[in-house]
């Protein structure tokens, strides 16, 4: 087990290397200037002069691969830079926005799980019944719609027609609650049909109609043997969502005005600050790849016959 981790942790230097690289390629062969976009934000005429002294101030004018080795060089140390916009520091940027982030993320998850596992192993149980079709066309559907267009239908129905939360509430913790509930809805749509599918593998093996020839009831046959075998398949599913959400929803905060890291990202791409992207995505890299050892290790401990790959 240690070796299987440590082997796995050392995989993630390459691959956050990888997701720089690409990154910091991308940004710079991407059209726009964040000096330009700094100045013409500020009301400022870009003055020639001006901007190339702000240019070699932040080391614009540099090589790509003086630019990107300088970065590495701050970032290993624990630099992650100044914003090219706001001047100042992109870890305090992402230190503020993080919380919003996690928040959101662990409410989504929270709401997703409670609805999705219980659902999708009753449908499993009532296998083409006239509920589980009308479930699974309502899944397909949740699972067709963009984020947006449910995030704007929450928005317009719960906020503005019934005036249940401020229509933009920002950082108070009742804004979390429609750019979570957008988030759930998309993921218990996919959540529900995948636990079904699974339940549905884990009632047809033998062991089920043993526990069923012995008396037992449909309630002790789920919840203590097939939600325990299940499990593993919860838990990738959980670790990939956790992976993802911890990086922000752009699209759903920026619509509520939630200010977590996918808002903050939004507006670096907008601007060309490239630092903060940067550092975002090295964040976003990391927490995936840790989420994802966390859940082949659960996976591991609650499933023993599951061998490492």
């Amino acid at each position: 087990m240690k070796r299987f981790i440590l082997y796995r942790l050392l995989q993630f230097i390459p691959a956050i290397l990888g997701v720089t690289f690409v990154t910091f390629g991308l940004m710079h062969m991407a059209p726009g200037d964040p000096i330009d976009t700094r100045l013409s934000s500020a009301g400022i005429a870009a003055d020639p002069a001006m901007v190339q002294a702000l240019r070699d101030s932040f080391g614009l004018n540099d090589s790509f691969w003086v630019q990107y080795g300088r970065w590495l060089g701050h970032f290993v140390q624990g630099d992650m830079g100044i914003s090219y916009i706001t001047d100042q520091s992109v870890s305090h940027l992402l230190g503020a926005a993080l919380p919003y982030t996690i928040v959101m993320a662990l409410v989504a998850m929270v709401i997703t799980l409670a609805v999705s596992v219980p659902v999708g192993m009753y449908l499993a149980n009532r296998q083409h019944s006239r509920i589980d079709t009308g479930v699974r066309w309502l899944t397909f559907l949740g699972n067709s719609i963009p984020n947006f267009i449910i995030a704007i239908f929450l928005l317009y129905v719960v906020a503005f027609q019934l005036e249940w939360v401020p229509v933009l509430p920002t950082r108070h913790f009742v804004g979390v609650i429609l750019p979570a509930m957008t988030l759930a809805i998309v993921m218990s749509s996919r959540y529900i049909r995948q636990v079904r599918v699974a339940t549905l593998e884990e009632l047809s093996k033998s062991y089920i109609m043993g526990l069923r020839a012995r008396g037992l009831s449909e309630w002790h046959v789920m919840m203590p043997n097939v939600l325990i075998s299940i499990s593993p398949t919860i838990v990738t599913l959980t670790a990939l969502s956790i992976g993802s959400l911890m990086g922000g929803a752009v699209i759903v905060e920026s619509i509520f005005n939630w200010p977590g890291l996918g808002y903050i990202l939004l507006n670096a791409l907008m601007h060309r600050d490239y630092l903060v992207v940067q550092a975002i995505v090295v964040w976003m890299a990391f927490v995936f790849l840790l989420v994802n050892l966390l859940a082949d290790l659960i996976s591991q401990i609650m499933n023993p016959k599951m061998k490492e790959s």
